[in-house]
């Protein structure tokens, strides 16, 4: 998967646990807290947004394997022609050495920048929802179902409704 889960995980956690927490906490230091789960395996493998951004990604790096290999072939095949010493020959293998580079690096540079914007698209519209929805249900803290051991209230389906909705 494109997407560091344990990086997010970690992300949301510190997140909603810093932030929430004090912030409800200096409200009214005497009421209990209100806290849920979420399970973010679940939210990885059923969120459409994260299935399509995978699927387009790995589209990219099929084509982008495949221009490596079409690359690699010019490249034997002006090797070979290399083989006679004529300078004019060197230099065209040069020139040639040097477009496909670029055309590779091209597509390297496209692709990581498309996961980039995915990455950020789908951090930016989970940690506005979670925050929405953390407000609205008035809940202190939201934590990641893996990393509790205490139940609490567990959100994942209607914090996947609202993510589902923001198409």
């Amino acid at each position: 998967m494109i997407l560091n889960r344990n990086f997010f995980s970690l992300c949301l956690f510190f997140i909603l646990f810093f932030l929430h927490s004090v912030i409800f906490a200096a409200e009214s230091p005497n009421k209990l807290f209100k806290f849920a789960v979420i399970d973010m395996e679940r939210i990885f493998s059923e969120y459409s947004y994260i299935n399509q951004a995978s699927e387009d990604i790995e589209v990219k790096e099929i084509a982008l394997k495949k221009l490596l290999i079409v690359a690699n072939q010019e490249l034997d095949k002006l090797t070979a022609e290399l083989d006679s010493k004529d300078n004019k020959a060197e230099l065209d293998f040069n020139k040639k050495k040097q477009e496909i580079q670029a055309s590779v690096d091209k597509a390297f540079l496209e692709l990581e920048e498309k996961k980039k914007n995915y990455n950020l698209t789908m951090n930016t519209r989970m940690t506005m929802t979670l925050d929405k929805f953390a407000k609205s249900e008035k809940y202190d803290l939201i934590l990641n179902k893996a990393y509790t051991l205490e139940e609490g209230a567990d959100i994942t389906d209607s914090f996947l409704k609202q993510l589902e909705a923001l198409k």
